[in-house]
């Protein structure tokens, strides 16, 4: 299945202001920015509301080419399967930054991505959930390389991070 998509972010003093994701294959521009709230084509959207996990549809970011894939597999593989047994459901997608517009329209209801990923590759979904309403974090873990990135509501970010930590 064809998953791919066009990004676009700006910084400012290195927080992403403006966020914009295009997918060619159904037409549909997500934006958002400080002085406009995310949305799908103008029309306005917000992250999900879901506030368990258990009853959560969680976007589980792996990516087997990343550097720190040799150093971090074992514990990345325990711990996605530890989030398939703990969340109503799990998928493991391609193109982060559809996933997090998919986040950030309340689509899916959080994302975690057990792989380290480049703050360049996430800046355009972060300022999307950001500025619909959602929250987005790095996690910094002692067993691996580098921190995990998280992104949903409040509640779930807290419940992700929880369950990173453990």
């Amino acid at each position: 299945v064809p998953l791919f998509s066009t990004q676009l972010s700006l910084l400012y003093q290195g927080k992403p202001i403006f966020g914009l994701v295009f997918n060619p294959l159904t037409d549909q521009l997500y934006s958002g920015s400080a002085m406009t709230p995310t949305n799908i084509n103008g029309r306005s959207v917000r992250v999900s509301q879901a506030n368990k996990l258990s009853e959560a549809f969680i976007i589980g970011g792996i990516s087997s080419h990343r550097e720190n894939w040799e150093h971090d597999k074992s514990w990345i593989i325990a711990k996605y399967t530890k989030l398939v047994l703990e969340c109503q459901r799990v998928r493991t997608l391609g193109s982060g930054g559809l996933c997090a517009a998919w986040v950030a329209s309340g689509g899916m209801d959080a994302l975690v991505y057990l792989t380290c990923e480049k703050p360049e590759e996430i800046f355009p979904g972060q300022a999307l959930i950001n500025f619909a309403g959602g929250v987005t974090e790095l996690v910094d873990l002692p067993e691996v390389i580098g921190p995990r990135y998280i992104a949903g509501n409040e509640v779930l970010v807290r419940q992700l991070k929880e369950f990173l930590l453990s």
